[in-house]
């Protein structure tokens, strides 16, 4: 930002003419934040963009691009493809140009201000049949006392195996007591001891009551100080033209190894920018993506690999059969891939069997085509004329 820039000096502290880039730290976000000039502080000030695109995270190499039109509009591309767009003037926080009119901050509010909604109505009067008395629950008289309840019998009953030990002294410890344990005859059934019904809510319920709220025939609403003239307002026409950039920076936060950064560009050509952008980022980005392709390919085919080698059990008449066919295919799969790269001679040898199976099936389909030719479409394609006239020559 300054015309002496001095790259031994540069560090965090260095100010920035605009800050872009992507941050996958947290929900992850694109930065864009650009330094404006403040006439009336003489100070740069930083303007945020408000609700920021979301980055790219994943193994791929990725292109971020900015773009600052004359018209104070900007554009942010990721991959080439548009993820968020605005006005410079209206999308930043603070905004680029202050309020005219901002809340006096001396005023005070009217000591008569009446600032509430609501009062209670001191007119009305509880009704005659509210019973503040009335319980919240109360027992469901419409229940009635399970059939299989027992109520002489209680959850937990003296163990009846249970021995006195012959150390215990009545003396000294107390009578004996056999320990408790869970009533069998309690188990399964709806319950034991005494019953009581079930409570529920009283339909009755009202509560403690009080009067109720009205509106406030004095109520003004909500009060605000009145709006000034902002002693600090300026107005910025072109908020595009940016200070003078004199360097490049890269500013990393991160715990993981192997981020990369290359092929930086800043200039006034969209269309050289453009082009650099599918020359050089989209080549490699196509590439990686063939990459990953390859490896996912390999990763799954040698799980299938291994779970093909596992050969069914010998009783397994539906698993026998499917593990034959799906090695017949992947035999078949290298077979022609070995023919391609080596020729036919190689492809034989690669699993002799497989091939003889292929022909045999191959000749046979081959085999049936015909027979349908000759045996049912030949014979329908006659005409009725033809027919006649064959007829007649037998005659």
């Amino acid at each position: 930002m300054k015309n002496n820039f001095e790259p031994e000096a540069f560090d965090n502290k260095t100010p920035f003419t605009v800050m872009f880039g992507p941050d996958i730290c947290g929900e992850g976000k694109v930065h864009f934040i650009f330094n404006q000039y403040n006439p009336i502080t003489k100070e740069y000030q930083e303007h945020k963009l408000i609700d920021p695109p979301p980055p790219r995270n994943d193994r791929f190499s990725h292109l971020y691009t900015l773009i600052i039109d004359p018209d104070n509009t900007f554009r942010i591309l990721i991959d080439n493809s548009f993820a968020r767009e605005g006005s410079l003037f209206t999308d930043f926080d603070p905004p680029v140009n202050p309020p005219k009119l901002v809340p006096d901050l001396n005023a005070t509010k009217p000591e008569d201000w009446v600032d509430e909604e609501e009062i209670i109505d001191e007119s009305a009067v509880k009704p005659r049949d509210w019973d503040e008395d009335a319980p919240k629950v109360i027992e469901d008289i419409f229940s009635n006392k399970p059939k299989d309840w027992l109520e002489n019998e209680s959850y937990l009953i003296p163990d009846p195996k249970a021995v006195k030990p012959k150390e215990w002294d009545d003396e000294m410890d107390g009578d004996w007591e056999a320990p408790l344990i869970d009533n069998p005859k309690c188990i399964g059934i709806s319950g034991c001891g005494p019953y009581t019904r079930p409570l529920i809510a009283n339909p009755n319920y009202k509560g403690k009551w009080a009067p109720p709220k009205m509106k406030n025939p004095d109520y003004k609403g909500e009060w605000k100080p009145p709006l000034v003239e902002n002693p600090d307002y300026y107005e910025i026409d072109s908020p595009c033209d940016l200070t003078k950039i004199s360097g490049v920076g890269i500013e990393l936060w991160t715990v993981n190894k192997d981020i990369l950064f290359d092929n930086i560009y800043i200039g006034t050509a969209e269309e050289e920018s453009s082009k650099y952008a599918f020359d050089i980022w989209g080549v490699k980005y196509e590439k990686e993506i063939e990459i990953e392709e390859k490896v996912r390919f390999m990763r799954t085919d040698k799980i299938g690999k291994e779970e093909f080698n596992k050969s069914p059990s010998a009783f397994d008449i539906r698993g026998q059969i499917l593990y034959r066919l799906y090695l017949l295919n992947g035999n078949v799969h290298t077979i022609y891939d070995t023919f391609k790269k080596d020729g036919l001679f190689s492809a034989i040898f690669v699993s002799p069997i497989s091939l003889l199976v292929v022909v045999l099936f191959l000749s046979y389909f081959v085999y049936l085509i015909l027979e349908i030719k000759n045996k049912v479409i030949l014979p329908l394609l006659k005409s009725p004329k033809n027919a006649t006239e064959e007829k007649i020559k037998t005659q």
